[in-house]
């Protein structure tokens, strides 16, 4: 239903070229508040008075739209940070991992040189009884 009975054959008319406008989508913010202005005189050319309410409701969409924006660039910053952690993270876990690896070739190289001292001793000790 319409949001005001068109009271006169010209509001009659007006209301009727609403009805047949084409909604077109806004490219930017700039446009749609051009948009809302325009809706706005349209408003107050059909009602031959005033339209207060419309002048509050375009404050209130472009404090959402602010509002909105403010929020998807808060979301892009912690996006970025949650991307930072996960390489850091992924950093540290690859030089845990390198540092395990030198830790167990230390060990694998301290055995093999004790079983080579260790076979060493036994010859000298041999020789000795010989």
């Amino acid at each position: 239903p319409p949001p005001f009975p068109p009271r006169s054959p010209k509001r009659s008319a007006l209301w009727q070229q609403v009805l047949r406008m084409e909604v077109q989508p806004c490219p930017d913010a700039a446009a749609a508040l051009r948009c809302l202005a325009l809706l706005k005189r349209s408003c107050a050319a059909a009602v031959g008075e005033d339209c207060d309410s419309c002048g509050e409701a375009s404050a209130d969409q472009r404090a959402l739209l602010a509002e909105k924006q403010r929020i998807g660039s808060q979301m892009e910053e912690l996006r970025a940070t949650m991307r930072q952690v996960q390489e850091d993270g992924e950093q540290c876990s690859n030089e845990a991992r390198e540092c395990e690896s030198v830790a167990a070739l230390d060990m694998v190289m301290a055995a093999a040189h004790r079983d080579k001292l260790r076979t060493l001793r036994e010859q000298i000790r041999r020789s000795r009884q010989q």
